[in-house]
């Protein structure tokens, strides 16, 4: 900028206007432009330490729940709580997009951007009611899980399991266990329907929805014919053992 302002005011000390007059607008648009630059410098600043802070405190915080134990991802390389800190991170950068880009009149690309960013602000709400729903419905169904799995243990339906070839500790692949599992999972699908309702995106929520009703359709007769099979094998056990204990004494 100094050597162009030197060569203009040389030049116009020889009086060149033809040389000089293009090197002068283009020496005035640049002085016009540098002002834009700098706020846009100023908010891109900005932006970043917040964004970093945001992340920082964002990681710190959720590392010291421990999620990647709790979700059973922490031999894996992805961290689950950086990857929500990197993702906080970037929306705030995308936060102050339009704002640097206004700073810059860049409406050619402001628009579009504008755009994007008001779509995902729009769903946002729908996001963290879908993952509110969802994370209740998960410990609610962890914890009735846990009862209907301690309560059933207390019970000799482990030692009834058994006979099937099932485990007889209530930590293992017991029959108690297994019920537990299932009324987890009869929980966790009328949530999922309620979770993706409240996603509202009818390009995903409708097809899965109507996937989930038809399994939860399904579960009462898939239940029913478990239990008809079950009773069949016990009434089948029991006739076994009657009618070999009936020949041997006969024989």
């Amino acid at each position: 900028m100094i050597i162009l302002f030197a060569v203009v005011a040389f030049l116009n000390t020889l009086q060149l206007e033809a040389v000089y007059q293009p090197l002068n607008s283009l020496l005035g648009e640049l002085t016009s432009f540098l002002p834009k630059l700098l706020g846009a410098g100023i908010l891109s600043a900005i932006a970043w330490l917040l964004a970093t802070l945001a992340k920082t405190i964002i990681t710190r915080v959720l590392g010291s729940f421990n999620l990647e134990e709790k979700l059973g991802e922490g031999n894996e390389q992805i961290s689950v709580s950086q990857t929500i800190g990197n993702a906080i991170y970037w929306f705030i950068f995308l936060l102050f997009l339009p704002s640097i880009l206004s700073t810059l009149q860049l409406e050619g690309t402001l628009v579009p951007v504008q755009g994007l960013l008001d779509q995902i602000l729009a769903i946002i709400p729908n996001v963290l009611g879908a993952s509110i729903i969802a994370a209740v419905g998960w410990v609610v169904a962890k914890i009735v899980q846990g009862v209907v799995s301690s309560l059933l243990a207390t019970t000799p339906i482990n030692q009834v399991g058994a006979k099937f070839g099932l485990s007889t500790e209530a930590t293992g692949n017991s029959l108690s266990n297994i019920v537990g599992n299932v009324v987890k999972v009869l929980i966790l699908i009328p949530v999922a329907i309620t979770a993706l309702d409240a996603l509202q995106i009818q390009a995903i929520s409708q097809p899965a929805t109507e996937m989930l009703n038809q399994v939860l359709t399904l579960l009462p007769k898939l239940l029913a014919a478990t239990l008809v099979l079950g009773l069949a094998y016990a009434g089948g056990q029991y006739l076994s053992d009657m009618i070999s204990n009936v020949l041997s004494r006969v024989c």
